[in-house]
């Protein structure tokens, strides 16, 4: 084994901690720096790379919708093909308690290549409080968990579920 290529973020910086957690799929490879303090001490940011004739290229930087200090965006990070999905352990939640965690599901665009959120959506409330609420009913708030800790990889499933995808632990 040789190493063939060094990935580094764009916009670099001291202790942003990237490469804390790293996935790849096929020529793609997604780096957390949840670190990363653009949104915030601490917010987090996750970069996306893909493989092409020049070697390894940035094509990417995901932030949270709502980046907060010490929410560590990019704690954990996992794609397959165009989704990936990217965890922030340190997330608040909606009523304001600390750390209940997140896991944030972008898409890439076919037309014109950027990594918007996927357009699923997250329950605000948790299903015994809310029987109806379900990770894909599209009445509720998009694409970041706010409920207890732990829900963040059931959102994470139906979101890969509601694009055909599957999400194994």
């Amino acid at each position: 084994w040789s190493q063939v290529a060094k990935l580094v973020a764009s916009d670099a910086a001291a202790s942003d901690h990237f490469g804390r957690a790293v996935g790849i799929s096929g020529k793609r490879i997604v780096v957390g720096a949840p670190y990363d303090d653009d949104g915030g001490d601490g917010a987090g940011s996750a970069s996306v790379f893909d493989l092409g004739g020049n070697g390894w290229t940035q094509v990417a930087k995901l932030v949270a919708a709502d980046p907060a200090e010490w929410d560590w965006f990019g704690f954990a990070v996992g794609i397959s093909g165009d989704v990936a999905v990217i965890g922030a352990w340190g997330d608040d939640c909606a009523d304001g308690s600390d750390m209940c965690g997140s896991a944030s599901v972008f898409a890439k665009n076919a037309t014109d290549g950027t990594w918007p959120r996927a357009p699923t959506t997250s329950p605000t409330a948790s299903p015994a409080a809310s029987p109806t609420a379900s990770p894909t009913d599209s009445t509720q708030s998009p694409t970041k968990n706010s409920d207890a800790a732990g829900r963040g990889a059931e959102v994470a499933a139906a979101a890969l579920a509601a694009l055909g995808l599957a999400f194994v632990l």
